[in-house]
């Protein structure tokens, strides 16, 4: 609803003034994209890095508002849906693997896939949509996001915002690296997950498997939701 409601905001409540808003607005993506990405690099705490993610991940977003436009506001509608499940299966494996092991550093994930070979998989799925890889969720609404801004023409942004986006692949394997071929701890303990945390795992990732590849459906609804915040 607070989504729905600043879209409604910029796109007919202020569009008297857009000239003014779309330069503050622009800014404020320039900063959150390059920031959020740039400041994850270093980080050894898996909270810390998801929480620089997220700031970068607000970037995308107002690519959607700088674009002003129906195809604007329709991928901030995707990636907003395909955000929600891939935030929720990454945070739903941090906190199944901080209660066991009682750390959240990147280093403690150290063969996670042997541990809990579930849990590493709901990882990966979930940080690579998170990067926007293809052929999962986060790839289309990364990829409607970077069309709106070319067509507003703002080339220059589309290609900070795209680099950007590359520099998130290599923070998000960082952690993928350490799953599958960190060094292996001394003791392998596997990672107990309730029936009802690994259902809605798994829900989380076979939405940003199966609408990777069939979104089509999503794609029209949104696409006619969106037409009705410019009217």
């Amino acid at each position: 609803a607070g989504l729905a409601v600043l879209l409604r905001l910029f796109m007919t409540g202020m569009s008297s003034i857009s000239a003014y808003w779309i330069e503050l607005i622009t800014v404020l993506s320039v900063i959150t994209l390059v920031l959020g990405n740039l400041v994850a690099i270093p980080q050894t705490n898996i909270k810390r890095l998801l929480a620089y993610s997220s700031i970068s991940q607000a970037g995308y977003f107002l690519l959607g508002i700088i674009a002003n436009s129906s195809l604007g506001v329709a991928s901030i509608l995707l990636y907003s849906l395909f955000y929600l499940f891939a935030n929720m299966g990454a945070f739903g494996v941090v906190i199944a693997v901080s209660k066991a092991t009682g750390s959240d550093e990147i280093k403690d994930y150290a063969y996670l896939a042997k541990r809990s070979p579930f849990l590493a998989a709901v990882m990966l799925i979930s940080l690579l949509s998170l990067a926007g890889i293809p052929p999962l969720a986060g790839f289309i609404g990364k990829f409607y996001l970077f069309l709106s801004i070319i067509e507003k023409g703002q080339l220059w942004l589309a290609f900070l915002s795209i680099a950007m986006s590359v520099v998130s692949v290599y923070y998000y394997l960082k952690v993928v690296k350490v799953m599958y071929f960190g060094e292996s701890p001394t003791k392998l303990e596997s990672i107990p997950v309730s029936i009802g945390t690994k259902l809605a795992l798994t829900i989380s990732m076979i939405i940003l498997v199966v609408l990777g590849i069939y979104p089509t459906q999503v794609i029209n609804v949104v696409l006619t939701v969106s037409k009705a915040f410019l009217i």
